[in-house]
């Protein structure tokens, strides 16, 4: 009660008295994003750019590349860079599952009782999340690292994600046709010859001029084999 009455001071002061009080705004189970020290070459600029511009459009959006071109690395790089724009920066590493998974099994709410889902099918459980994540707004970012979308991941699933209140960039390898003309599908590509030599560099900095002239046939046919990979 004492927290209730605190919030509604608060709004009155703010001359927004009359907006109604949310006691029951979900808070997800997560690990938060912090500063994450990584170093993106200057290629992904424009992969940032696309996600500004995939949540302009969308508060759900797929970021997708086959595993070990930096999704993950990249994803995490933009929620660092926009992390004043975030109240909340979470990542979502324990899970890996579907679409639909990622609603009944990999979004853990902590604030509300889960015998709340008890008696519920797979379907209303789905319509019960989604409703509750409409209390969030923009504010709130969640990444969810380790999703593939299955062959049960339907309508019902799709319209749920539409009405997230909050952000969501769910990285995955293969995106199908179904999802690409009802969400911001971003494709991270594979890195070029000159930025791996950039990502090398950064790593081994006691490199001098002389050392990298003898390295750079070497390195050239070491980025050849490695075909934009980054591992």
């Amino acid at each position: 009660v004492i927290k209730h009455v605190k919030h509604l001071l608060a709004r009155r002061k703010n001359g927004n008295p009359e907006k109604p009080y949310d006691v029951y705004k979900p808070e997800i189970e997560g690990t938060k994003l912090g500063s994450t020290g990584y170093f993106v070459p200057n290629s992904r600029d424009n992969v940032f750019k696309a996600f500004d511009e995939g949540f302009e459009k969308s508060n759900v959006i797929f970021v997708t590349q086959m595993s070990g071109y930096g999704r993950k690395s990249a994803a995490r790089k933009y929620v660092e860079m926009h992390a004043e724009e975030y109240d909340q920066r979470l990542v979502l590493h324990s899970f890996s599952g579907t679409l639909r998974e990622f609603f009944t099994n990999g979004l853990v709410i902590s604030n509300i009782n889960e015998n709340v889902f008890e008696n519920l099918d797979e379907n209303k459980t789905i319509l019960k999340k989604a409703q509750l994540l409409q209390k969030l707004d923009q504010r709130t970012l969640l990444v969810v690292p380790n999703v593939n979308i299955g062959r049960r991941d339907d309508t019902l699933v799709f319209d749920s994600l539409s009405g997230l209140g909050c952000r969501v960039m769910f990285i995955v390898q293969n995106v199908p046709q179904r999802i690409r003309g009802l969400f911001p599908v971003i494709d991270v590509g594979r890195l070029e010859d000159r930025h791996l030599r950039e990502l090398f560099f950064n790593y081994y900095t006691d490199v001098d001029e002389i050392e990298q002239e003898a390295l750079e046939q070497p390195l050239n046919r070491f980025f050849d084999s490695l075909d934009g990979h980054t591992t």
